[in-house]
């Protein structure tokens, strides 16, 4: 881990005023660094086991996250679906799960895209078609939407 890996996993505030020049950004994102951390909407040891590339790197996960893996599709954990959650919702401008973080549990929003069971739809002796469109989100991660309706 370099020395620069080792002040920043410390001071992640540091980081975060490093790289983003536009100081009122900057405070969101610090703010939104915290409230993540709060809450324990981050999963550290998911986060690293899923990509080792990042463990290898000694850069403190959740920064990773925040600047690069949102971006790539990575997940911070087993559940918040960070391209799902941006598409779905669209006053999201800023990381999603800073987004989620800062307004987004407060307003009680999806994290994930939610499945269905469909049989509650079935109605004997009645022809019906199940229409089904998937939409491929152009990330890394190649996470997409599914939209299905019934048509009678």
């Amino acid at each position: 881990m370099s020395f620069k890996n080792k002040i920043f996993a410390k001071f992640p505030s540091k980081y975060i005023s490093y790289k983003v020049k536009d100081k009122s950004k900057a405070s969101e994102i610090i703010k939104g660094y915290k409230a993540i951390r709060k809450n324990k909407l981050f999963d550290d040891k998911f986060y690293l086991e899923k990509y080792p590339k990042v463990a290898s790197s000694g850069m403190d996960p959740l920064l990773h996250y925040i600047f690069f893996g949102y971006s790539e599709g990575k997940k911070p954990n087993d559940t918040f679906d960070g391209v799902f959650y941006q598409n779905h919702y669209c006053d999201v401008d800023i990381n999603p799960l800073i987004h989620y973080a800062l307004y987004g549990i407060n307003e009680n929003r999806r994290i994930e895209v939610e499945n269905k069971d469909l049989s509650e739809f079935y109605i004997p002796d009645k022809k019906s078609i199940l229409f089904v469109l998937h939409e491929k989100i152009g990330t890394v991660g190649g996470t997409g939407f599914l939209n299905m309706d019934i048509i009678d």
